[in-house]
């Protein structure tokens, strides 16, 4: 299925079965794309020595490994959950399926993955994955991950009490939203077997699909891999980076030099007919160079990049036309 994909050979089977379309895509599509994206890229960790995989992610998360046993990786694992849910008051006992549950003799991992589903479609989602983590690790230390295809952590709406039911809160960070439902639910009766809303909000995590690449490719280049550990990295990547997934770094932007800016040819307004006054005015936050040699190169031939502002000046402000023109030297400014 890796190389299938990876060599475009799966372009048909996720589309539209009435019109073939790729763009219309059906829930049930998007959703085996999803699965098949985590187990390609999640199930090559059970053939990777930890150096190459398992390892990197646990110390990102800030966990260890026991060098003496090796993790378990199990993908969607059945599990119970007793909740509170929205709008009730009281316990059930409803159906947990997490993506992946890495296990371990010193640590465990449960990694929750989207793709083309917002995480947080189904509210209850990530407060049944806390408690299925925290009973599950037994007293070791856990993290819940979550991995989207964004550049940016997610936000999500928060929990709280309404007239003694749990109801939706306002839209805070992912963590602090996922802590919110036990805040909110403990106020409806305490559960022993819950983890803390504290405990929730330093264990829960997010990951870009792009980080995780990032990750797994700067493991292999620190550690020396066999050919099959090789290959098998090398297709993880490429089917990252088919799907979009794996992005460059940004570093921001470098800093252009004066001289690109100093091409001063002519005036930087010039006098339109008589009696005629001016109703823009153009405005420069902050610039290393100075204000008039920006404006004249920028009102040239770079283009409007740089402005900070550009408002209409107010005619009362403007008794006479006043006129700025660069000189012959290009610096002083100087009125007509």
């Amino acid at each position: 299925m890796l190389l299938a994909e990876i060599q475009g050979k799966l372009k048909g089977t996720f589309a539209c079965a009435a019109c073939g379309s790729s763009d219309g895509v059906r829930l049930e599509a998007a959703s085996a794309m999803e699965d098949v994206l985590t187990s390609n890229v999640f199930g090559a960790l059970r053939y990777l020595r930890p150096e190459l995989g398992v390892l990197p992610l646990l110390e990102h998360l800030d966990l260890r490994l026991d060098p003496a046993h090796s993790p378990r990786l199990t993908a969607w694992p059945s599990n119970v959950a007793s909740i509170v849910a929205l709008g009730d008051c009281e316990l059930r006992d409803v159906g947990c399926e997490p993506d992946v549950v890495l296990e371990g003799r010193a640590a465990l991992v449960l990694v929750e993955v989207k793709l083309g589903a917002p995480l947080g479609a189904d509210p209850m989602q990530l407060p049944k994955e806390s408690i299925v983590a925290h009973q599950r690790a037994s007293g070791r230390p856990w993290r819940l991950l979550c991995v989207t295809p964004g550049a940016t952590a997610p936000h999500l709406q928060g929990f709280r009490v309404e007239e003694g039911r749990l109801a939706r809160g306002p839209v805070v960070p992912l963590a602090e939203a996922v802590a919110s439902y036990f805040t909110a639910a403990t106020m409806l009766g305490p559960v022993a077997d819950w983890p803390r809303a504290s405990e929730v909000r330093a264990n829960v995590r997010w990951m870009s699909w792009s980080s995780v690449g990032k990750l797994l490719r700067a493991a292999f280049q620190r550690n020396a891999a066999a050919p099959h550990e090789e290959n098998l990295l090398a297709d993880v990547l490429a089917l990252l980076q088919m799907r979009g997934l794996l992005r460059p770094d940004f570093h921001g932007f470098t800093r252009l030099e004066a001289t690109l800016f100093q091409r001063l040819g002519h005036p930087l307004w010039r006098r339109p007919r008589p009696r005629a006054r001016s109703l823009w005015s153009f405005a420069c936050a902050a610039t290393p160079w100075p204000k008039l040699r920006w404006l004249a190169s920028v009102a040239g031939r770079v283009g409007p990049r740089g402005f900070a502002a550009l408002r209409p000046r107010p005619l009362a402000s403007w008794p006479g036309a006043i006129w700025r023109q660069r000189d012959q030297r290009g610096s002083v400014p100087r009125r007509r």
